[in-house]
Parts: structure tokens; C-alpha cells; sequence
């Protein structure tokens, strides 16, 4: 009989998977309320698990060992997401047992009020308080080996390097710490202030992230660097000082600090990263770059930032006067910015990149200069609400507001891609584009020509004064 050893093979493959599964799935077992798994790989005489993810709440004691089938297993780690969502968890007690505690432990753990990490305990991963609100107390006990906290200060800091890697609402950072690390105080919706000390260098990616009740914080001119989304969504931050010893902003470091009423960067600062203050435009009203910059500037009191060698500006606020001598609006510049009532772009400006005045819904009027030769997709998104002008300057090669209409169309296709409440649509536009009166809810009525062949999706979306 002839043999498929091939599908034998994989026959064989699969039913060792299975059973491999069959056993893992064995490993793990629940003991007093509390879930385990084994930890493999360890002789007879060593056996361990490890706390794994329940649904827990109130106050939570976890055994320094467990019996299972017999056996006696020293309780040595607690896995990540452990206790993640376990809203009504109020405190843990964790035995010496324990060496490792995986990364977001406590993510979401909104009624947990303290802490203890015992001395036995060597690693603990990123984010471990995350959107930990009504935490207060945190304490390292006095003879761990990897970390402490170090004059009641609330926190846990890697004492060989003086890293803080997670905090509370309670957190006074000590002198020395050198780096608030990744997700340290991430959605700590408690926290108001802070004061970091002169011997920080460094904000790690995430480490204030969903902070939305920070009012304020110093940044000293000891740190040199922002990460990653260091401050996204902090949306109770009213203004903003980089010390001058700052050279590079991440991406999305302070995304949606939409509280933000005045910013000044230094002339240290090289690099700011994609989205460094997207949707930071709604209440801003200053924007300074420090003379003698390299790469920004905010020339002509301007009140934008714009990068000096390409000439885009890519964050504008309220306050904002276009130069003419700028020659791209980049994506987002605008976005948000909820307080401009009228802008002007200058015949130095070629393009306006994709959502430059993204839900810029207080504009009353657009002036285009015919020099623009390139609009991105949504550029005026949701902008029709209370506009009232719009005009494209003659001898645009591009694009037209043709008769009078009040709207923006594209002269090739006759295309109107952007209208408002005053537009009359003409008889030689053939098409309305996507989103083109989203959000117009001042517009009561509007006839559309027998030259139109097609509408667009949502071209009038949330126009809800139609009659």
C-alpha cells in the first residue's frame, strides 16, 4: 500500500499541536478566585506559575504557593494584563514570592487606592498603572535589589539608573531621577501638576499620555528630549514653555493638548516629529520660535510655525497672518482651530496639504489666491457651518468660484468640492463632490442645476436646516 508521507506528515504535525494545546490548556487553573498558570521548563523540586488575567475585585491577598493535583507551586510572577479592567479591585497584596509583574498589570484598574511591591520582585514592565485614578500610595519595600521609592515619593524608580518607571496622582518626583520612562503616568485622569526636577533629561513615549487634568508642568531646561506621544490628549494644558535644552519633540507628543493657549519652542529644537500638536489650534493664540532657530521659525510675528527651508507652515492658530513668503499649508496646520473666523492665503502659497483646516467650523470666509494649485482631500472639512465668502482670485489656473457663487470648484472637471450657506451653484458645474456642504447647518435651501450628473457621499451630511 502506497504511503502519502507528506500527509502523514502534516497528519502527525496537527495532532501534536492539538495535544500541545490540550496541555497548555491544562496548565492553568483557578484556586481560591484566583487564576493560575504553570510556568514550564522548571525541574520537580522548582515548580512555579503565575497570576493570570480574572475578574477581580475588592481587596485581593495573592499566596505566596498553591496546591494543584497534589503539587505545591511557588507563586512567582503575575502575568501582563493580570488584573487589567478589574474596576472594582481595590488593593492587592503580593507576596515575596513574586519576581516579575508584566507590563499594564493594573490597566484600568479605576478603584485601586495602594500598592506594595515587595523587595523579591525584579522586573516590571511598561504602563503598569495605566488609567489608575484613585491610586495614592505606592511603596517599594526597603531591600529590593532593582528598585525603590525613595523618600515617600509615591513611585517606583529603577534605582540603579534613577529612572522613574510609573507614578501616581499622589507622585512627588525626588532629585535625582533622570527620565520619566514610557507610560509612567499614562491616563492618570487625577493628576493636576507636577514638578520634575533639574536632573530629568528625558520624557519617554506615553508618559503622560491621557493626563487630561494636567493644568500644568515644568519642564526643566535639563531635558533634551520629548517621545512619542508624550502628552497626547493632555487636554487641560493651558500653556507651554520647551526649555532651550530641548532638541527634539516626538510624534504626536502633545496631540490634542487642546486647551493649549500659547506656545513658545526654543532655538535648540531641530526636530518635531509627525503630528507633534495636532488639534492643539482650537484655543491657541501664540505661537513664538525663538530667534536664531535652525529649522522653524515664526517669521513677520506671524503666530505659526513654519519650517524655514521648504517655507510650509504646519501649525497655525487663531492669531495666525499667513507670510507671503510661505508657500505650502501642510496637513493638519489648522486643525481644530474652532476660533478662526477668517483667513487669507497669499499668492506665495502653491498647496494646501490634506485637513489644513480640518473642523475649522468658525470660518466665515475663504480667500484663495491664484497662485494655489493644490488642495488635499478634506482640506475644509466640516468649515461650511458658518461660512458666508468664498473666493478664488481671478486667474487661478486651478481653480474658480465662477458668477459670483460663493464656492469652490475645480475648473477642469466643474467640479464643486466646497460650498457654504451663500452658494448658488451654476449652471456649468456637472458634479458635487464628497463632503462638499458637510456640516453646513445655516444652509435652508439650495437648488441643484439640471447640468449636475452626480453627488458625492455625505455632500450634504449634517445640513440639517435643509427645508
Amino acid at each position: 500500500m502506497k504511503t502519502n508521507c507528506k500527509r502523514l506528515q502534516t497528519v502527525l504535525f496537527t495532532s501534536l499541536l492539538l495535544l500541545g494545546f490540550c496541555a497548555a490548556k491544562a496548565q492553568t487553573f483557578t484556586v481560591d478566585g484566583i487564576n493560575y498558570s504553570i510556568l514550564s521548563g522548571e525541574s520537580e523540586d522548582t515548580l512555579s506559575v503565575e497570576v493570570k488575567q480574572g475578574n477581580y475585585s475588592g481587596e485581593i491577598v495573592i499566596p505566596d504557593s498553591v496546591n494543584y493535583e497534589g503539587k505545591n507551586y511557588a507563586v512567582k510572577s503575575i502575568s501582563q494584563y493580570g488584573f487589567t479592567e478589574c474596576s472594582d479591585l481595590v488593593s492587592v497584596i503580593i507576596p515575596k514570592t513574586v519576581t516579575t509583574i508584566g507590563r499594564r498589570v493594573f490597566n484600568n484598574c479605576t478603584g485601586l487606592t495602594n500598592i506594595t511591591i515587595p523587595n523579591s520582585v525584579t522586573s516590571i514592565g511598561d504602563h503598569v498603572f495605566s488609567n489608575c485614578p484613585s491610586l495614592t500610595s505606592i511603596i517599594v519595600e526597603e531591600g529590593n535589589s532593582v528598585y525603590d521609592s525613595r523618600n515617600n515619593c509615591n513611585a517606583i524608580i529603577e534605582t540603579e539608573s534613577n529612572k522613574l518607571i510609573a507614578g501616581c496622582k499622589s507622585t512627588t518626583i525626588p532629585n535625582l531621577v533622570t527620565s520619566i520612562e514610557a507610560g509612567a503616568f499614562s491616563s492618570c485622569t487625577s493628576l493636576i501638576s507636577l514638578i520634575l526636577p533639574n536632573t530629568v533629561t528625558s520624557i519617554g513615549r506615553n508618559a503622560f499620555q491621557g493626563c487630561s487634568s494636567l493644568t500644568n508642568i515644568n519642564i526643566p531646561n535639563s531635558v533634551t528630549s520629548i517621545g512619542n506621544s508624550a502628552f497626547y490628549n493632555c487636554s487641560s494644558l493651558t500653556s507651554l514653555t520647551i526649555p532651550n535644552s530641548v532638541t527634539s519633540i516626538g510624534n504626536s507628543a502633545f496631540y490634542n493638548c487642546s486647551s493649549l493657549t500659547s506656545l513658545t519652542i526654543p532655538n535648540s529644537v531641530t526636530s518635531i516629529g509627525n503630528n507633534a500638536f495636532y488639534n492643539c489650534s482650537s484655543c491657541l493664540k501664540s505661537i513664538t520660535i525663538e530667534e536664531g532657530n535652525s529649522v522653524y521659525d515664526s517669521r513677520d510675528n506671524c503666530n505659526a510655525l513654519i519650517v524655514t527651508s521648504s517655507n510650509q507652515l504646519i501649525l497655525g492658530c487663531q492669531s495666525t497672518i499667513i507670510p507671503n513668503t510661505v508657500t505650502s499649508i501642510g496637513k493638519n496646520a489648522f486643525q481644530g482651530c474652532s476660533s478662526l473666523t477668517n483667513i487669507t492665503i497669499p499668492n506665495s502659497v502653491t498647496s494646501i496639504e490634506t485637513a489644513a483646516f480640518y473642523d475649522c467650523s468658525s470660518l466665515t470666509s475663504i480667500t484663495i489666491s491664484n497662485s494655489v494649485t493644490s488642495i488635499g482631500n478634506s482640506a475644509f472639512y466640516n468649515c461650511s457651518s458658518s461660512l458666508m465668502s468664498i473666493i478664488v482670485e481671478e486667474g487661478n489656473s486651478v481653480y474658480d468660484s465662477r458668477d459670483n457663487c460663493n464656492a469652490l470648484i475645480v475648473t477642469s472637471s466643474n467640479q464643486l468640492i466646497l460650498g457654504c450657506q451663500s452658494t448658488i451653484i451654476p449652471n456649468t458645474v456637472t458634479s458635487i463632490g464628497k463632503n462638499a456642504f458637510q456640516g453646513c447647518s445655516s444652509l435652508t435651501n439650495i437648488t441643484i442645476p439640471n447640468s449636475v450628473t452626480s453627488i458625492g457621499n455625505s455632500a450634504f451630511y449634517n445640513c440639517s436646516s435643509l427645508t
